[in-house]
């Protein structure tokens, strides 16, 4: 009996002494972590000074918004599949028992879609991707001109998604990617990129090349928005009011008035590599330089963006700002929860 209750203290002994070591431990680490002042601070980040100290700086901006447009419009998998694939005006090509790669453009074709179709997803994630871009590159003091480039090519993108998803998501420049964005729909979309059309890009954007957004091209994309305008207040039931088809046609006419687009004897031309040149129906293409992008170049009227003037391996990093900044700023969340998680681990 002694020799157990002698145990017994023991026991308790080393209890109590284990629990004075764990106070101090918990204490210790109370301490040091109520010690510390955790600062976020977001290192991906630049600031507009970084970038607008350079005008190069905003050119390579530029360039890597026109490079996120190369898949979308030249990829068949992408936009073209989108509008050609789900009508009959192109069907998949058939391999014995595998009719258009096990069945995908079929998918499209029979409209058997749904909400997890992976080329329908990774075509509003590019155009998204390229509508982000512009903005940002807004932040960053460009020139008259660098700046309505960058609407253009926003306003182009944002068109598409109203046509192809009636909903435009959007964010003012320099905005926290963090916080949701906001979206724009129908009329209200329409209606916006059209005001940015007629007074942030034509009144400003130069007559450039046709392998630059320009103003033709510019007069164009507004032609299609006064086109389409009775669909997108009402897809069911569309009206079209005889004001918009005058618009229409009277910006028909000025395309055509420039003389600058004469039908092409060889009507290839307008499809081959050096289209640019030879292609004299092309109001929009982008610009192919040897060893630089894949395949030929497209005109903007068929919607077919083509090769890019980017150089890919220097200027890589440039196009991946906007993606740099995000993964930054979710890094930087991530450890503030890893370190709250092992606070509340080492306090159980």
């Amino acid at each position: 009996m002694k020799r157990s209750g002698r145990n017994r203290a023991s026991t308790a002994a080393v209890e109590v002494s284990f629990a004075v070591v764990s106070t101090s431990y918990a204490s210790m680490v109370t301490g040091a972590f109520s010690c510390t002042k955790l600062d976020e601070k977001f290192n991906g980040d630049l600031t507009p000074d970084q970038v607008s100290g350079s005008g190069s700086s905003v050119s390579a901006l530029l360039s890597a918004t026109y490079a996120t447009m190369q898949v979308t419009y030249q990829d068949q998998s992408n936009w073209l599949a989108m509008q050609e694939m789900t009508t009959d005006e192109l069907v998949g090509p058939t391999r014995g028992p595998d009719w258009d790669d096990n069945g995908v453009w079929r998918v499209l074709h029979a409209h058997a879609w749904d909400a997890d179709n992976l080329h329908i997803r990774e075509c509003f994630d590019q155009m998204n991707a390229t509508s982000f871009a512009a903005t940002d590159l807004l932040q960053y003091s460009p020139s008259a001109q660098q700046a309505a480039e960058a609407r253009f090519l926003r306003a182009y993108s944002m068109f598409n998604l109203l046509d192809g998803w009636d909903q435009v998501p959007y964010r003012d420049p320099g905005e926290s990617v963090v916080i949701p964005s906001r979206v724009r729909k129908g009329t209200e979309a329409l209606t916006y990129i059209m005001g940015q059309l007629t007074d942030s890009i034509i009144p400003v954007i130069a007559a450039t090349p046709v392998y630059q957004a320009n103003r033709d091209a510019a007069k164009f994309l507004l032609m299609k928005c006064y086109l389409n305008k009775g669909v997108i207040a009402n897809r069911a039931t569309p009206t079209f009011d005889n004001g918009d088809m005058a618009k229409v046609i009277s910006l028909a006419d000025e395309i055509i008035g420039t003389g600058k687009y004469p039908l092409a004897t060889n009507y290839f031309d307008n499809f081959a590599p050096n289209n640019e040149n030879i292609g004299s129906e092309d109001i929009w293409t982008f610009h192919r330089i040897a060893g630089q992008g894949t395949g030929g170049t497209g005109k903007f009227v068929s919607g077919s963006l083509e090769g890019s003037t980017t150089d890919i391996a220097g200027e890589f990093s440039n196009m991946i700002v906007a993606q740099r900044n995000y993964q930054s700023n979710a890094q930087m969340i991530s450890t503030q929860k890893a370190i709250t998680q092992t606070v509340i681990d080492m306090a159980r």
